[in-house]
C-alpha cells in the first residue's frame, strides 16, 4: 500500500506491532506514538520513500509509513478493503 494524496489515514497500533514487534512499539510509545494514536490526517504530500511527515508535513522530525496506517472513509469508519 502507498499513501494517496487527498485520502485520510490513521495510525494503527496493531499494524505497527506486526511490522516492528512489541519491543520496538514499547520503545517508541512515549517518544511519539502516544502523540499520533487516534489522530486522522489527510495526505497532502508524499516523498519518494513513501513516507509522509505526520500530521503536519514539516512539524515533526519523524515520518509515518503506509504499512502502519489504515485508511479512514468519509464518515470516519475504517476501510477494510485496504488492509
Amino acid at each position: 500500500m502507498r499513501f494517496e494524496i487527498g485520502k485520510t489515514y490513521k495510525f494503527d497500533r496493531e499494524k505497527f506491532i506486526a511490522c516492528n514487534g512489541i519491543e520496538h512499539y514499547k520503545r517508541c510509545e512515549e517518544l511519539w506514538i502516544e502523540d499520533v494514536e487516534d489522530v486522522e490526517f489527510t495526505v497532502k504530500k508524499t516523498f519518494d520513500d513513501g513516507y509522509v511527515h505526520y500530521p503536519n508535513e514539516f512539524y515533526f522530525a519523524f515520518g509515518i509509513v503506509p504499512e502502519w496506517c489504515v485508511e479512514v472513509n468519509e464518515v470516519g469508519g475504517i476501510r477494510d478493503d485496504n488492509n
